[in-house]
């Protein structure tokens, strides 16, 4: 059964698995999604340098213009995060701020460390 939660704001769902007992998300679970949280600013950090220039390049919108990665950053908003059927393994999803039509940005972690960033839907 997957648990669904909120955290100092952030919506969490922790997929059944490994951080899953009883019904209620391990101790395991609740470490890596505090982390988690506590990292978002550096997760907006990676996205920034992953997708900026697909952005700028690609996607530039006239209303937004050219982004920083400060401003970058800023846009990124609603974060969710969602740990997987495997320890270590978690995904956070922010809202794009129009930098790429509404699709969101998602950022994959691997024991805590982010791995790759991408665009979906």
């Amino acid at each position: 059964m997957d648990v669904s939660l909120q955290k100092d704001g952030v919506r969490i769902r922790v997929l059944d698995g490994p951080y899953v007992e009883k019904g209620k998300p391990t101790p395991r679970a609740v470490k890596d999604y505090t982390r988690l949280i506590r990292q978002l600013d550096d997760l907006k950090g990676f996205a920034a340098e992953r997708l900026m220039d697909l952005y700028n390049n690609t996607w530039l919108d006239d209303d937004i213009g050219t982004v920083d990665r400060a401003s970058f950053m800023a846009r990124l908003t609603n974060p969710s995060i969602h740990l997987y059927d495997e320890l270590g393994a978690a995904v956070v999803y922010f809202e794009d701020g129009g930098l790429f039509a509404g699709h969101r940005i998602e950022v994959s972690i691997n024991d805590g460390v982010p791995t790759d960033a991408g665009i979906i839907g």
